[in-house]
């Protein structure tokens, strides 16, 4: 099941400039025990592309629902070059599994640029996060890439034990060759998890080796966790928490020029 608050499905069409301020509701798995629900659209695949775009409304998922939820796009396919740039999501998110303030599951060969999130995130089970629920892997491998991107919104999630796992900019990078790419980022909201599973920045990467890319990654002090896997290891220069209380994304693209 794929519903969108403009398309459904896109294959290989630009969207560009588009508002949805409708609320959005799914319930149901399609016979691949899938579901898809964007707040523009519910599920990319081919070389689409999504410009200029804003969500205003609520999106919610049933207790039958479940895979991916995304304030401006659910899912775009696994190996399809998707490119989601300057668009905006203000709309509160339910979701049940991968759910985020732009993208619920961005592909390994995806692309989330000069995007923000303001709006509420909650999921239930798996991921969520303030710009991609999970950046996908094929055959052991992520080349996606989020970058320029802001929330401000507030991510929680359970009552599930043991999970879910959340992210101020990114829930889950996977992959076990990681080429991906996450980078000029920053995140003020805050986390709460059962069991206290995420990071500031990213919620959960994997150990494996790779040669994924973090770099001017910020967020705000007071959320109190770590950048990555909520661990110090990976704090740097440019991964780590700061006192600069950013309010809007605006302010956000004049700050990260000084970084």
């Amino acid at each position: 099941m794929t519903v969108g608050g403009i398309v459904a499905q896109c294959t290989g069409e630009k969207i560009e400039k588009c508002t949805n301020t409708g609320t959005i509701y799914i319930e149901g798995r399609d016979s691949k025990n899938r579901s898809q629900a964007g707040g523009i659209v519910g599920i990319c695949v081919g070389k689409s592309t999504i410009s200029g775009c804003v969500n205003k409304g609520n999106i919610n998922s049933g207790e039958k629902a479940g895979m991916c939820t995304g304030g401006i796009c659910g899912s775009s396919g696994t190996e399809d070059a998707v490119t989601i740039s300057n668009c905006k999501n203000e709309g509160t998110i339910n979701g049940i599994v991968t759910t985020g303030g732009i993208v619920g599951l961005l592909s390994t060969k995806g692309t989330v640029e000069q995007c923000s999130n303001t709006g509420n995130i909650n999921v239930t089970e798996s991921y969520g996060a303030g710009i991609a629920g999970q950046m996908n892997q094929k055959n052991g491998q992520s080349n996606s890439i989020v970058r320029l991107c802001y929330n401000s919104g507030n991510i929680s999630g359970g009552p599930v034990s043991g999970g879910p796992v959340l992210g101020g900019i990114v829930a889950f990078f996977c992959g076990q060759s990681q080429q991906g790419t996450v980078e000029n980022c920053y995140s003020k909201g805050t986390i709460t998890a059962p069991e206290n599973n995420g990071g500031a920045i990213i919620g959960k990467k994997n150990q494996a080796d790779g040669n994924a890319t973090f770099n001017n990654l910020y967020y705000l002090s007071t959320i109190g966790l770590y950048a990555v896997n909520n661990n110090q290891s990976y704090e740097s220069d440019t991964v780590k928490a700061v006192d600069d209380d950013i309010k809007t994304y605006e302010e956000f693209l004049e700050w990260i020029k000084t970084k």
